[in-house]
């Protein structure tokens, strides 16, 4: 039986199109800090029952923003954000065939993300003079590198190209400090095409 599930699971690698989304709520006030990156990786595919399977994987991601201001040719400043991570998806779907080339799916899952990087670096000039600092959110703030989403999202597999879309929840405050009534959390948005061996 175990030799019959071996052959039936499938490798894929894959990458996409990434949109973050980072929303912190103080108290009643709320802020959100838009994000746009990619995604790499690979996961397995394990059959489980009929169209019912499990889907492990590994992903590294990295997103960033940029934001600057000028006032005449004097005075300028601009600061980057930029984050990276580490990803464990582990996705149940439920695969339709309609044809014997050409599938669709359902996908559902939590993913365990564990951050690498996540910094701002400024950078300011004025009338010819430059400084730079580099804010580190993992040493420099109560942001905590461990988090938790659920997500879901669709697919179709065309002969062994796979393309999917799906949006991922952050369940867990990202926040590890002593205030109350604080909260940060991080949505995303994925697309993507993977390669199926």
């Amino acid at each position: 039986m175990l030799a019959g599930f071996n052959a039936n699971a499938q490798v894929s690698l894959g990458a996409g199109f990434l949109n973050s989304k980072s929303i912190t709520k103080i108290e009643s006030s709320t802020a959100n800090a838009v994000m746009n990156g990619f995604y790499v990786g690979a996961d397995y595919c394990m059959p489980i029952v009929g169209g019912l399977s499990m889907t492990p994987g590994l992903y590294y991601s990295y997103s960033t923003a940029s934001d600057a201001a000028a006032i005449g040719s004097i005075i300028s400043a601009k600061g980057t954000t930029s984050e990276m991570y580490i990803g464990v998806p582990v996705n149940f779907s439920y695969t339709l065939n309609f044809s014997d080339a050409v599938k669709g799916f359902v996908f559902a899952g939590p993913t365990f993300n564990l951050g690498l990087t996540s910094n701002t670096k400024y950078s300011g000039n004025i009338a010819g003079f430059s400084a730079g600092k580099t804010v580190d959110y993992y040493k420099d703030s109560d942001y905590g590198r461990f988090e938790v989403m659920l997500g879901g999202g669709v697919g179709l597999e065309v002969s062994c190209i796979r393309l999917t879309v799906g949006y991922d929840l952050g369940i867990n405050n990202r926040y590890t400090g002593k205030l109350d009534d604080y909260t940060v959390r991080r949505n995303q948005l994925h697309a993507g095409i993977a390669y199926l061996f």
